[in-house]
């Protein structure tokens, strides 16, 4: 147990209840308490517990990005190619796969680059960061009926203009690029 831990007084859980599930989306409803205090209830969103995110770069350096349609933003956004891994998958594995099906694209080698959890608020999903250099055109998109996305290669300083610019981006992004250039640093 880390010094944290041992300081703060955490909740326990007296009662989980599913409020939601269909597809890959569950909501459940747990009955928290600290100590002495009264329980609360708290909110979670449970899907699949790992997903993967993939910063490709083109053999000119180009970023391989996509734009994609979200849904509950009701804009199209600028990403990066993201998935759930499968059971039994490694994470580079499902870079590669989530690469060619969103863009039809293949790359030569496959890093991790860090993990991170974005949604801790309602979530435990945890995402892998994965580099994938040399992508190159292999074959067409092989998207599911929810994707809207549309590939997009970006030279480094058209993405920081457009950026600059306030061109609406999905978080996903921006964290793919800080690891990114935390990983270019010490390598």
């Amino acid at each position: 147990m880390s010094q944290t831990n041992k300081r703060m007084h955490l909740p326990i859980t007296l009662k989980t209840e599913t409020i939601f599930e269909e597809s890959f989306v569950k909501l459940e409803k747990d009955l928290l308490q600290i100590d002495a205090h009264p329980p609360y209830p708290y909110y979670s969103l449970r899907t699949h517990p790992f997903a993967v995110a993939i910063l490709a770069t083109t053999p000119s350096g180009e970023f391989l990005l996509i734009e994609e349609y979200r849904h509950p933003t009701k804009q199209v956004l600028l990403s990066c190619p993201c998935g759930y891994i499968d059971a039994n998958e490694n994470p580079t594995d499902s870079a590669c796969r989530e690469l060619l099906e969103e863009t039809g694209y293949q790359a030569k080698s496959f890093a991790i680059m860090g993990s991170a959890f974005p949604y801790t608020g309602f979530s435990g999903q945890k995402t892998i960061y994965v580099s994938a250099t040399e992508a190159t055109r292999a074959a067409a998109q092989k998207l599911e009926r929810s994707e809207v996305i549309s590939p997009l290669l970006l030279k480094p300083e058209e993405l920081t203009k457009k950026i600059k610019e306030g061109v609406q981006v999905d978080g996903t992004l921006c964290t793919a690029l800080y690891f990114h250039s935390i990983t270019k640093e010490y390598t």
